[in-house]
């Protein structure tokens, strides 16, 4: 079974294209599908994964997909408006070793002494101040965090904040 942990957003699905079951995925960051064999979708609660059979990028963030299985517009209607999910083990930049900044997504972060500040849902990179989201709906800019402890199994990472940021 997949976990939220284990996983990290790459985009939104759009519109159907065409009628043989391909659908628009707006990529919210840097990722190349070349770099995975399925997309993951929340289907009612479970993280799914979807085979991709083929796709082609239209422009940089937009790529046409089409899934194994899946080869009618009706087939792919229900991917309309869903988040398109990946392991993040495969956001890794193999050229720097570097992992993307969604690979938090999923983490919960806590203070020195402990205390949880909130659990990552999202990265909003929409602007210059990129901001991790908080489960409560607190924003904390990127730049503010200074990660102290970082668990990758336990999903949880130990940060100091600016005094007075939350």
């Amino acid at each position: 079974m997949i976990k939220l942990e284990e996983i990290a957003p790459i985009g939104i699905f759009g519109k159907t294209h065409g009628i043989k079951g391909e659908i628009n995925l707006e990529l919210n960051t840097d990722f190349d599908l070349e770099n995975t064999q399925y997309i993951i979708v929340d289907i009612d609660g479970i993280f799914v994964p979807f085979f991709i059979e083929d796709y082609r990028y239209k422009t940089d963030t937009t790529a046409l997909i089409l899934f194994e299985d899946i080869t009618t517009e009706e087939g792919i209607r229900p991917f309309f408006g869903k988040t398109a999910y990946v392991k993040k083990e495969v956001l890794v930049d193999s050229e720097n070793d570097e992992m993307s900044i969604n690979y938090y997504v999923g983490f919960t972060m806590l203070t020195t002494d402990k205390k949880v500040i909130g659990q990552i849902v999202e990265i909003d990179d929409s602007t210059a101040n990129v901001l991790f989201v908080l489960d409560n709906d607190e924003l904390i800019p990127v730049g503010a965090v200074e990660v102290i402890n970082l668990d990758p199994e336990k999903h949880t990472m130990v940060v100091e904040l600016p005094e007075g940021l939350i």
